[in-house]
């Protein structure tokens, strides 16, 4: 019974559309006081986000590794650029293309990237302010499947007149993560798609199936 669990938990994993998640990036906006608050955003927001979709068990979820196998065969063979490995620099044209050949390489069918735009503290209301994009890139067209951009505030209480900057911080990566994965489960009428045929199949109507499968995601990651 243990080798047939196992065998059809491999199923499983198999009938999942794979996404490579790359390290969220932050722009160059983003400098003196704000660099380090804006990085370490970046590094929180990408930890949640890949976390949650190890643990949701709907999707083969991968972060980026340069050092595997098949993107080093991929640059003996030219396929890629040396200067490709660092990943996508932003949420530009060229880091979408640079995430579609990457994740084709490494065998995804989708590839996931974020970057933070803006950070800042205070706003008007003593919040911290920080804006996020978040790109699903269908990585055997290199097109874009869809674009999020949000700004994130965390939820303070008028009361609230203790909390310091750490903690409004960690509330605004909190939302954050709340508003990308709450868009992507809306932005999609055609409910859950499960599995990877279902999403191939979608493709020919022209309907955001990648959404589809992060509602499933969400649902269960949260």
């Amino acid at each position: 019974m243990m080798i047939m669990g196992s065998s059809l938990l491999s199923q499983a994993a198999a009938t999942r559309p794979t996404v490579v998640v790359f390290q969220f990036t932050v722009s160059s906006t983003n400098s003196g006081d704000q660099a380090a608050p804006a990085s370490e955003c970046s590094d929180r927001l990408y930890s949640e986000v890949f976390d949650g979709l190890l643990r949701s068990n709907r999707v083969n979820a991968v972060a980026f590794d340069p050092r595997c196998s098949t993107v080093k065969r991929a640059i003996m063979e030219k396929t890629i650029k040396s200067s490709d490995l660092s990943g996508p620099a932003d949420a530009s044209a060229a880091s979408v293309d640079t995430a579609a050949k990457l994740g084709a390489v490494m065998g995804a069918d989708y590839a996931l990237i974020g970057n933070i735009d803006n950070y800042s503290y205070p706003d008007k209301l003593g919040r911290v302010s920080l804006g996020v994009t978040t790109l699903v890139i269908d990585t055997r067209t290199g097109s874009v499947r869809n674009s999020i951009t949000e700004t994130a505030h965390g939820v303070i209480l008028p009361t609230d007149k203790t909390s310091d900057e750490a903690t409004r911080r960690g509330n605004a990566i909190s939302d954050a993560k709340d508003d990308v994965l709450s868009n992507l489960l809306t932005m999609d009428q055609s409910g859950p798609v499960a599995t990877k045929e279902k999403l191939d199949a979608s493709k020919s109507t022209g309907s955001n199936a990648v959404f589809g499968f992060l509602m499933g995601v969400i649902l269960g990651a949260i």
